[in-house]
């Protein structure tokens, strides 16, 4: 039965509190956080799965820590609480940045490059061909992760590609000069 929406079972521990107790004040929050035991999961090891890489699932978090821990048996929606609530990690879209985009030596290059064509009588307009190639990506990972809170949304990732389809391609200012498709064979 519940009485004003509280267990029949609930008023009758306060009520025998009430009788052992007579200083106990029954309007104060109850908890029971003084019988439990602190929590054996581990803040900095999750915190550094997390920084090497942001699109750990839990599985995967719970997998690490159970091979940390011999003997250990864990829950998913413990480790996922644990993550959000203690670690302060937030899920997040992740924005994928290659490393070498912030590399300074690759920016020095470029902005060598820019200003090397900038100073000469090149006329984009006029007597330029570019030359482009596509390929495919094969650093696909899960678009979302887990980062601190507040933390940018940002995961570089290497710069390689496997290309197994490439489309050349050279544009000038009358259109299209050449276009081409080629298949790597892996032989």
């Amino acid at each position: 039965k519940n009485y004003a929406g509280i267990a029949e079972r609930t008023t009758q521990t306060w009520a025998k509190r009430i009788r052992t107790e007579p200083g106990w004040n029954i309007y104060e929050k109850q908890t029971n956080k003084s019988n439990r035991a602190k929590s054996q999961l581990q803040e900095p090891h999750i915190l550094e799965l997390f920084n090497n890489k942001p699109y750990t699932t839990t599985d995967e978090v719970v997998d690490s820590l159970t091979k940390a821990l011999e003997g250990f048996t864990l829950k998913s929606s413990t480790v996922n609480s644990f993550i959000s609530h203690e670690c302060n990690l937030t899920i997040k879209r992740l924005q994928r940045q290659p490393k070498a985009r912030s590399d300074p030596a690759r920016i020095q290059a470029s902005y060598d490059w820019v200003m090397k064509y900038d100073s000469s009588d090149m006329n984009f307009l006029r007597n330029c061909v570019f030359i482009d190639e596509s390929g495919f990506d094969i650093n696909m990972r899960p678009s979302y992760g887990r980062l601190a809170s507040g933390a940018p949304a940002i995961a570089s990732k290497p710069s390689a590609k496997a290309e197994s389809h490439s489309i050349l391609c050279a544009i000038a200012t009358v259109g299209v000069v050449n276009i081409e498709v080629r298949v790597t064979s892996n032989e």
